[in-house]
C-alpha cells in the first residue's frame, strides 16, 4: 500500500537514503550520493504491507516518494509518485522479522540527471506499468506546464511518457504529440504496446518498437466550442489492459475508466472500436 507514514520534506528523507540513490546521467553515466535535484522535489508517501500470516500492517521508509505500484516478473514493486526519482522496492530482500533495519538494503531509487544543469529529467511519473515482454517500466508525466512553483522543481513540460530500462539503466523520454494531452493511467499488452488514457478525453498508444503515438477520441459528447481534433468530455483516470480475457471481450482488449460517464470503456485493438459497458451506479 501506498501511504504516508511521515512528513514528506527533505530533512525528513531517513539517514541512509543517499545509500540507495543511482544517479542515471544523461550520458549514461552511474554515480552515487544524493543528487542536488532531490531538493527540487516532494517524495509523498511511503509503504505500508498487510501481513497475511500475522494479520498486521508493517511500514516501511522509503527513500522515495509512493503513489501507484507495479510488481513485475521478478517480484520487484515499482513506484511512481516521487517528483523527482524512479523508486524500486525487492521484497525478497526485506526481513519481515527487522523491517526496519532491513529497509534500506530492499530498495533503490533511479534518478536521471541532465550533467549541464543537474536537474532532473524525467522526474515525476504518476500511472506506471511493466512491460510483459520486456520488463521495461513504463511511466506517465501528466503535467503540462504553469509559472511559479512548478518550474522550480522540474514539473513544468512533462506532458509524455517515460521508459527506463532496469538492465541499462537508461531513461527515455517520449513527449505527446498533439492532440494527445496530459497521460494519466498507462498499461502495457502482451506484445509490449503501451496504452494510455488521457485528460483530453483520448486513449494513446505508443509501439516501442516504431516509436510511434496513435490516438483515437473516445465516445461521448465534446466540450462545448472545442475542435474536431479534441476528444471526449468525458476523463480518463485509470487504464486496464487485459492480458488475459478476465472480461471475457478478448485478450489485450484495452479498458478506460469513464469517469464523467459511470462506464467503461473497452478498446478493440483489432478492430479499432469502442464498447461502452456502462455501471448501475456513479
Amino acid at each position: 500500500i501506498a501511504a504516508q507514514t511521515r512528513r514528506e520534506r527533505i530533512e525528513d528523507l531517513p539517514g541512509w537514503a543517499r545509500d540507495v540513490v543511482v544517479n542515471v546521467q544523461a550520458k549514461a553515466d552511474r554515480g552515487s550520493g544524493l543528487p542536488s535535484a532531490w531538493n527540487e522535489g516532494t517524495h509523498h508517501r511511503q509503504l505500508v504491507y498487510f501481513d497475511t500470516k500475522r494479520e498486521a500492517f508493517v511500514q516501511i521508509d522509503t527513500a522515495y516518494g509512493t503513489n501507484h505500484l507495479q510488481f513485475d516478473s521478478r517480484g520487484r514493486l515499482w513506484t511512481s509518485g516521487d517528483s523527482v526519482g524512479l523508486g524500486m522496492f525487492d521484497p525478497s530482500l526485506l526481513d519481515p522479522e527487522k523491517p526496519r533495519e532491513t529497509a534500506p538494503r530492499a530498495q533503490k531509487v533511479f534518478v536521471s540527471i541532465d550533467p549541464r544543469t543537474g536537474s532532473s529529467v524525467a522526474g515525476g511519473g504518476y500511472g506506471i506499468t511493466v512491460s510483459p515482454l520486456d520488463g521495461t517500466v513504463w511511466r506517465t508525466n501528466t503535467y503540462i506546464g504553469q509559472s511559479g512553483a512548478a518550474d522550480t522543481n522540474a514539473l513544468a513540460g512533462q506532458n509524455k511518457i517515460v521508459n527506463f530500462d532496469p538492465k541499462s539503466p537508461t531513461f527515455t523520454q517520449y513527449p505527446l504529440p498533439p492532440p494527445g494531452r496530459s497521460p494519466i493511467g498507462i498499461d502495457a499488452a502482451t506484445d509490449g504496446v503501451i496504452w494510455f488514457g488521457t485528460a483530453s478525453g483520448h486513449l494513446g498508444r505508443f509501439d516501442p518498437r516504431s516509436e510511434r503515438f496513435k490516438y483515437w477520441a473516445s465516445p461521448g459528447p465534446k466540450l462545448r466550442g472545442s475542435g474536431p481534433a479534441a476528444g471526449s468530455a468525458d476523463f480518463h483516470y485509470s487504464i486496464f489492459v487485459d492480458q488475459f480475457n478476465t472480461l471475457g471481450l478478448g485478450r489485450d482488449r484495452v479498458i478506460l475508466t469513464g469517469a464523467n460517464s459511470d462506464a467503461l470503456v473497452v478498446f478493440d485493438p483489432v478492430k479499432e472500436s469502442f464498447t461502452v459497458v456502462r455501471g448501475p451506479y456513479p
